[in-house]
């Protein structure tokens, strides 16, 4: 149930990062890159950090590892 969850939660993350239409870029830019947005900088986190979890579910799952979500 998780696994699943967890899937629809990143490909919605996905949709969002891809379709964002607001500023992604603040106004201060050093010289040679630019920082996120607050806004944009929140989805951009948001969708790294589930596809991780996303992935430890997937290990979970297939057997590879088994420490993450361990029953104590």
């Amino acid at each position: 149930m998780g696994i699943v969850v967890q899937t629809i939660l990143t490909i919605i993350l996905l949709i969002i990062l891809v379709g964002y239409h607001g500023k992604k870029y603040s106004r201060i830019k050093p010289i040679g890159y630019s920082y996120f947005s607050i806004r944009y900088a929140v989805i951009v986190l948001s969708f790294i950090i589930n596809g991780i979890v996303l992935f430890l579910y997937v290990l979970n799952y297939l057997g590879i590892n088994h420490v993450i979500f361990a029953a104590i």
